[in-house]
């Protein structure tokens, strides 16, 4: 038996889940260092405006579509038998076309700047003054981030398929490490300049690079950019990115719509949505991302080996092992929100108007956890087959719902003088997920209709009766928010580890107690709960 096989999912998800935890602590620090040194204001508002431009290009160039359909041909290759020279030769050959394109495009967005932040952020457009001039000269430093990060995507996606996880999930750390020190040298300035933080994400970027591109060669032997657009297995990639691009435009329409609704909102909105949405992300980074990255590879190779049963019982054990996670996580974020935006980020010039705004929107998004986590986990079941339409259509879907309930009622909560509007954009993010994750789950469920790998309804009522459980718990026992910006940081943050360690050990107690088990399936060896 092969060692993937041994080795399967769970070996592999603990271990890439263990490194993007240790990259997720020093984000959260990294939050926390933009909450006291820069605060939620005009330069903070810029500096994500700066940052999220070149990330949306990311995701076309990089994680969203070069990953997805980079790996299952790099797979096939691999298990189709050919040598250590023909795949070194399809790595140079893909980082010599993808790198000529993103430098391109890093170069129009340095040259246009103005025009895509009047395009991403009108209403700075509008206002004119600090807030556009600021994102623009951020913008100009940081758009060189796309070309450092499209290529340090594709050495991951190709260390992940030799199924070296350990140095790709390590390398978000080399960002955080970055603007971490951005910020510290943000607030040391005798006057603050916010090109400091710009920096930070272009030196942040070229660290990735490096680092990956040192074990990359380690790893798969030296290589070198080379012009390969004639190449049949290169075009086939770009063919298969074409779809995955249209998909995770329709994503990031959502994420742009989003920046330019909230630039039309109360200074700091678009503040107080980055600052959740870190938080939201950590369980998301550390659970779902993590499983999409080990879950890939895998479920690519038993696709092209032909072992059906294998494929869906991995699929499937992801599923569930995702739901087990992100309920509770959810509820967590849910009920603990404005206590764990004081603990975090309250000092400095975060302030407590700006706790709860920023826990208003991070209960809105924690509703969507659990279908986010469930997109990361089975999008990579389609995408293991080569079907980069099925996850297109259904991420069109999600982002037309969004958008039909999300704007009538950020309408209606501005016109009626309610507080935070901008948590309305949080919900619709939610809103969207949920009904992508639940479409994405009744489609595979076509490959299995008898349910027998990927059986649902018994995991999901013992995960819901334990996620049930520790909500009352909390409910019950967390005090009343009111009281935690009156206590110390300290005492803030042994109460909420309290909180927090008391709820995951009710949490995992009750899933023990009904029955609920983390074990090897009878049939196949792969992962699966019972």
């Amino acid at each position: 038996m092969d060692g993937i096989r041994k080795k399967g999912l769970l070996g592999s998800w603990s271990l890439v889940a263990a490194l993007t935890t240790v990259s997720r602590v020093l984000g959260l620090a990294r939050e926390i260092a933009f909450a006291r040194f820069v605060g939620a204001g005009v330069v903070m508002d810029a500096f994500i405006v700066a940052f999220r431009i070149p990330s949306l290009f990311r995701h076309f160039f990089a994680e969203g579509a070069l990953s997805q359909s980079f790996v299952p041909v790099y797979s096939e290759r691999m298990e189709a038998g050919d040598g250590k020279e023909a795949l070194r030769d399809l790595l140079g050959r893909v980082m010599g076309v993808l790198g000529a394109a993103v430098a391109l495009v890093s170069l129009a967005g340095v040259i246009f700047a103005p025009f895509f932040v009047w395009l991403c952020a009108p209403g700075f457009a509008l206002e004119g003054g600090e807030p556009y001039e600021l994102a623009v000269a951020m913008l100009r430093r940081t758009f060189p981030y796309l070309f450092f990060i499209s290529i340090t995507a594709m050495l991951a996606a190709a260390l992940n398929a030799h199924r070296k996880f350990a140095a790709a999930a390590f390398t978000p750390v080399l960002m955080n490490i970055s603007l971490i020190a951005a910020a510290s040298l943000y607030a040391m300035q005798p006057v603050p300049q916010g090109a400091v933080l710009g920096w930070g994400v272009f030196v942040a970027g070229l660290a990735q690079m490096a680092f990956l591109l040192f074990f990359a060669r380690s790893v798969c032997g030296p290589f070198w950019p080379r012009w390969g657009w004639r190449d049949s297995k290169v075009r086939r990639i770009l063919v298969l990115m074409i779809p995955v691009i249209i998909g995770s435009s329709a994503a990031q329409v959502g994420v742009v719509l989003d920046t330019i609704l909230a630039s039309f909102l109360a200074s700091g909105s678009i503040s107080w949505l980055n600052f959740s949405q870190r938080l939201m992300e950590f369980p998301l980074g550390v659970f779902g991302v993590a499983l999409a990255t080990v879950a890939l590879p895998k479920l690519s190779r038993l696709h092209a080996a032909g072992r059906r049963d294998e494929y869906l019982a991995s699929t499937g054990w992801a599923i569930r092992s995702g739901l087990a996670i992100s309920l509770p996580c959810a509820a967590g974020l849910f009920i603990l929100a404005e206590p764990i935006m004081a603990t975090l980020f309250l000092g400095g010039k975060f302030n407590l108007m700006d706790v709860e705004m920023a826990a208003a929107s991070l209960q809105a998004y924690a509703l969507g956890l659990p279908g986010l986590v469930g997109i990361k986990t089975l999008a990579p079941s389609f995408f293991a087959r080569q079907d980069m339409k099925t996850p297109v259509k259904v991420a069109v879907l999600a982002l037309m719902c969004k958008f039909v309930v999300t704007l009538p009622l950020l309408w209606l909560w501005v016109a009626q003088g309610r507080q935070a509007p901008h948590a309305v954009l949080a919900g619709g993010t939610a809103l969207g997920a949920t009904v992508n994750a639940l479409a994405l789950w009744l489609l595979f469920r076509r490959l299995d209709p008898e349910g027998r790998q990927g059986a649902m309804v018994k995991p999901l009522l013992r995960i819901g009766v334990a996620a049930g459980l520790i909500s009352m718990l909390l409910l019950e026992f967390a005090p009343p928010p009111a009281l935690w910006p009156e206590v110390s940081r300290m005492v803030r943050a042994l109460w909420l580890l309290a909180c927090v360690g008391g709820a995951a050990a009710a949490y995992f107690l009750c899933l023990f107690l009904t029955g609920h088990r983390w074990r090897a399936g009878p049939q196949t060896d792969s992962p699966s709960i019972a």
